[in-house]
């Protein structure tokens, strides 16, 4: 049976290259506003040529490693400079931020419009809206599909359980 050539078959990028090219991506971006995975997509496509649809799992998981690395390069330079500013002058005192500021996870915006924090290993938080109500997700995932071992919480259920983070920070403390 012949084959249909009027459409080229897709074409697949490899992983190292992507991730290059994302890393390059990356870096260049402004820190203060969060990469999209959308842009980052649409970049790619540009720079290479290619529809990278059906890629997309793969360029998220991409994505969120090198935000990540780029996060822990920049705490390294921050740790290295404050070491190197305190260690060769005294007398000049070192800034340093607030440790809210400096530990807290970058997020990145999924294609759907959901920012999502890479947590730990397998679990992720996701703020996103349903229903014109905003909710928080955190929740373990297999692969890229989310698993029923999580919770989401609506605004007015997120407000309520931010009282308690004391307390619980408290609780875990005992014993």
């Amino acid at each position: 049976m012949p084959k249909d050539s009027s459409q080229p078959p897709p074409t697949i990028v490899s992983e190292q290259i992507l991730r290059k090219k994302v890393r390059q991506i990356v870096n260049e971006h402004d820190d203060d506003n969060p990469v999209s995975m959308k842009a980052v997509r649409e970049k790619l496509e540009e720079d290479l040529g290619v529809s990278l649809s059906s890629q997309k799992d793969a360029l998220k998981k991409i994505l969120q490693e090198e935000v990540n690395r780029a996060e822990e390069e920049e705490e390294e330079k921050k740790r290295t400079h404050s070491e190197v500013a305190s260690s060769t002058s005294s007398d000049e005192p070192v800034t340093k931020k607030s440790k809210q500021e400096s530990s807290a996870p970058k997020y990145v915006k999924a294609d759907n419009g959901d920012y999502v924090i890479m947590f730990t290993g397998k679990k992720r938080i996701t703020v996103n809206t349903y229903r014109r109500q905003k909710y928080v997700h955190i929740r373990e995932y297999y692969e890229d599909k989310p698993t029923k071992k999580g919770i989401a919480m609506s605004q007015d259920e997120w407000d309520k359980f931010k009282e308690y983070i004391d307390t619980i920070d408290e609780m875990m403390r005992l014993n």
